[in-house]
């Protein structure tokens, strides 16, 4: 692994930006196409996994990104290693640091080929090209964000980065009222939940990102009607909400954006292009690389059972 140009954006970087669209300006050069793909995944309101893993300043080499995990009590001193009073002329404590074993992450090569006729060239169908790209860039985009949420849950598990709701459910306060119901049996009584653990594990990170399930966030949101929804996660820190089908339904995550591991490319989205003469038709085929790290236990928090109904 060596450091190179920090890789910058969705798959990669670059952007088109333009208002009148030809298929010459899709397909000619070839190399433009890689672009499309990352605006269109950049433009993409439900793609955020960028948010929580940051994208690593370096190109992927060797085949694996070798790394270590930290865990809260990573961030101080071990107990018999640690500063400690000294008496006058006595030497100081010696200190020294940990180091967990280390582990391999291997990056997974995702591609696809798309094919432009030399008819859609000829008739100047420019929308129906545009729309093969918007669908590769929505797969590319729910592909990496399925498998950075997988990262995540396999991480937090393995991390036992768990904890169980202290409500009867999301669900039961949002049907009865929310000022129905007692404060100790309300999502709040979850959120607060976290913050404390953040606070006991000591490790300066707080969470202000919240990903869960659109069926979950429903519930929320018919409980906290007019606002008061967005007061309850300003009140706890939370700046993004973010909903997706990828979150599992009743297992919310709280996480600390940009902190929870790295995104790496070992080739950033690239493609090469054959013209089959044949068929009268250019091939474009797709590929990238990517690997995802999730290294950081202090930056992320999963609460479990919020799906229950409360019966």
């Amino acid at each position: 692994m060596s450091e190179q140009n920090p890789v910058a954006g969705p798959l990669g970087s670059a952007t088109l930006n333009g208002n009148l669209i030809t298929i010459d300006d899709l397909v000619n050069p070839p190399t433009v196409i890689p672009e499309i793909i990352r605006e269109l995944v950049a433009d993409n309101e439900g793609y955020f996994i960028e948010e929580i893993f940051s994208t690593a300043g370096f190109t992927v080499e060797g085949g694996a990104v070798i790394y270590r995990e930290s865990f809260p009590e990573d961030h101080f001193l071990p107990e018999d290693q640690t500063i400690a009073p000294r008496a006058p002329g006595a030497n100081a404590p010696l200190i020294g640091s940990t180091r967990r074993a280390p582990k391999l992450a291997r990056p997974e090569s995702w591609s696809g080929t798309i094919e432009v006729t030399k008819e859609h060239r000829r008739r100047m169908n420019a929308a129906a090209v545009l729309r093969q790209f918007t669908q590769a860039a929505n797969t590319f985009a729910d592909r990496l964000q399925t498998r950075g949420i997988q990262t995540v849950n396999g991480a937090v598990s393995a991390w036992d980065r768990v904890i169980t709701t202290r409500t009867e459910g999301w669900r039961k306060p949002a049907e009865d009222g929310v000022i129905n119901t007692d404060p100790l049996l309300r999502p709040e009584a979850d959120f607060a939940a976290v913050e404390e653990q953040f606070i006991e594990d000591k490790a300066g990170e707080r969470p202000d990102t919240l990903l869960v399930n659109q069926k979950d966030a429903y519930y929320l949101r018919v409980g906290y009607p007019e606002g008061k929804l967005k007061a309850l996660l300003e009140s706890f820190g939370i700046k993004h909400l973010r909903i997706s089908p990828q979150v599992t339904e009743g297992q919310p995550i709280w996480a600390k954006a940009g902190a929870v591991g790295h995104i790496g490319f070992e080739v950033p989205l690239e493609q090469e292009h054959e013209y089959h003469a044949r068929r009268k038709t250019d091939e474009y085929t797709l590929e990238t690389v990517p690997v995802f790290v999730a290294d950081n236990a202090a930056a992320v928090l999963r609460v479990t059972g919020v799906d229950a109904d409360g019966s």
